[in-house]
């Protein structure tokens, strides 16, 4: 992940809280986040790199630490483990 994913992360929770987010965005958001809410790997509101998982695949990663409700509203990123 490179530091323009992050800040477009963070840029666009920063826009969900004034209500100015788009809905395109909004909407992918929380489909993510749904996803996000079992995840193996999650811990609180973190992607936590210290826990381990199969992916979607099959193979095995770790979590990628980031903030979950900013990553969710990256629209160009990915889930470590391929589930969006």
């Amino acid at each position: 992940m490179v530091l323009k994913d992050i800040a477009e992360g963070w840029f666009n929770k920063f826009l969900d809280s004034l209500n100015l987010l788009d809905e395109e965005t909004k909407k992918i958001g929380k489909k993510r986040v749904s996803i996000c809410k079992s995840c193996p790997v999650r811990t609180g509101n973190t992607c936590d790199v210290e826990k381990t998982h199969r992916s979607k695949k099959g193979n095995k990663f770790h979590g990628c630490g980031c903030n979950i409700e900013a990553k969710v509203l990256c629209v160009g990123c990915q889930c470590p483990g391929e589930f969006w």
